[in-house]
């Protein structure tokens, strides 16, 4: 899936079942369904990739910012782990993971995401 703030989805690959088998591929398009609600439409995410149950987040920086890193200790707070890049997260949950798990993955990463966008705000003076 790819996803842009405008609410935008793509998704890479079109038959699921045969890819992934049955009771993955419904995990993969609930976590797709999920993603594009809860975290495509956040101001600071520039694109959402998809490709079965590996997901990345590139979100808005400016020069030499690392939210990525923000971001993941944020979701570490939550008891989520992610791997950060500079300016994305990547999120990688097993095949056994289970819709309601995913369902919080997907939430703590959005709370996680605009943590992260507040961190960075400016404090007025």
């Amino acid at each position: 899936m790819l996803a842009s703030p405008s609410g935008g989805c793509q998704t890479a690959g079109s038959d699921r079942t045969a890819s992934y088998g049955a009771p993955v591929a419904g995990k993969v398009e609930l976590l797709e369904r999920t993603l594009a609600w809860r975290v495509a439409v956040l101001p600071t995410v520039l694109e959402v990739r998809q490709r079965g149950l590996r997901v990345q987040i590139r979100l808005a920086a400016r020069p030499g910012e690392q939210v990525g890193q923000l971001v993941a200790l944020a979701a570490r707070r939550r008891g989520v782990a992610v791997r950060a890049t500079r300016n994305a997260v990547v999120l990688e949950p097993p095949r056994s993971v289970s819709d309601a798990e995913l369902r919080r993955l997907v939430a703590v990463l959005a709370s996680s995401i605009a943590e992260g966008a507040l961190a960075r705000m400016p404090v007025a003076a």
